[in-house]
C-alpha cells in the first residue's frame, strides 16, 4: 500500500493497533498519510489514530448491510462465534446475515479464528457507543438468549445481561468478578464489581458483596504494581565529614 519498505518498530505498532485486520490498518494508513507522509507519524501515535479511524468506521457501518451483525459482535465485545453472532442479529440472521458477515470478513473489517468472529476493540466500543438504549437491550437480550442455548451460565453473560438491564444481571456480574479475580484479571474483575454495584439496586447482600470485590480487585491492582516496578535503591547514609585538623602530637 506504501509502496516502500516500512521500519519495523511503525508496522508492529500498527499491526498492535489494528488486531491485525487488515481493513482497519488500511484506513489507519490512509489516515496518517492525510498528514504527509505516513511513516513519519511516531509509531506510539499509530494506536490513537486507530481508536479515531475506528470511531469513523464505526459511523460509516450505519449505512452498510453488515451494520446488525457488526452490532451483535460488539455486544459480544468483539468475540463471539459466528453462528451465535448471526443469532443475536436476529433479523439479519440465515443466509443474508451470514453474506453481510463474510463480506465484513472479506473487507478486512472482522477477522475469524476457528469458529470465532473478531473485531478490534476500539471498533466494538465505538459500536455500542452508537447504540440507543432499546437497540443495546434488544441485541443483548437475543445475545442472552442466543448463549443460553449454546450452554452458557449467567456468570459468562453478566455484561450482556447488565446490557439488556436484567434482574439477575448484579449477581451474574459478582460471579463473574470473582472468577475474574481468582484469574488474575484484576482490572476485569474491578469493572464488573463495579457494573455489579451499579446494578444492585434494592439488593444489600449483592452489593455488599460488590464492595468487597472492588476493594479486593483494587488491592490486587496495587499489589500487582508494586511487584512489576523495581526495588527502591537503599537510602544513602550520610558519612560524617572529613577533618583535616593536626595530627596528635
Amino acid at each position: 500500500m506504501l509502496g516502500r519498505p516500512v521500519p519495523p518498530a511503525w508496522a508492529r505498532a500498527l499491526h498492535h493497533a489494528c488486531g491485525g485486520l487488515p481493513g482497519l490498518a488500511a484506513e489507519v494508513v490512509r489516515v496518517a498519510a492525510g498528514g504527509g507522509d505516513p511513516l513519519a507519524v511516531d509509531p506510539a501515535a499509530v494506536a490513537d489514530g486507530a481508536v479515531a479511524v475506528a470511531t469513523a468506521l464505526a459511523a460509516r457501518l450505519d449505512d452498510d448491510p453488515g451494520r446488525d451483525v457488526a452490532r451483535a459482535l460488539a455486544i459480544w465485545r468483539g468475540r463471539a462465534p459466528a453462528d451465535r453472532v448471526l443469532a443475536t442479529a436476529g433479523g439479519t440472521g440465515g443466509a443474508g446475515g451470514a453474506a453481510a458477515l463474510g463480506a465484513l470478513i472479506a473487507a478486512g473489517l472482522v477477522g475469524r479464528d476457528g469458529d470465532d468472529v473478531t473485531l478490534r476493540d476500539a471498533v466494538a466500543t465505538a459500536l455500542r457507543a452508537r447504540l440507543g438504549d432499546d437497540d443495546r437491550r434488544a441485541l443483548a437480550a437475543r445475545a442472552i438468549t442466543a448463549g443460553r442455548a449454546d450452554g452458557l451460565a449467567d456468570a459468562d453473560l453478566a455484561v450482556q445481561l447488565l446490557d439488556a438491564g436484567a434482574p439477575e444481571a448484579a449477581d451474574a456480574a459478582v460471579a463473574a468478578a470473582t472468577w475474574a479475580l481468582r484469574a488474575g484479571s484484576f482490572g476485569a474483575a474491578r469493572a464488573l464489581a463495579d457494573a455489579a454495584l451499579a446494578a444492585a439496586g434494592d439488593a444489600p447482600a449483592t452489593a455488599a458483596q460488590a464492595r468487597l470485590l472492588v476493594a479486593r480487585a483494587a488491592t490486587g491492582v496495587a499489589d500487582y504494581r508494586a511487584r512489576a516496578l523495581p526495588p527502591s535503591p537503599p537510602p544513602r547514609v550520610p558519612t560524617s565529614p572529613t577533618t583535616t585538623g593536626p595530627g596528635p602530637g
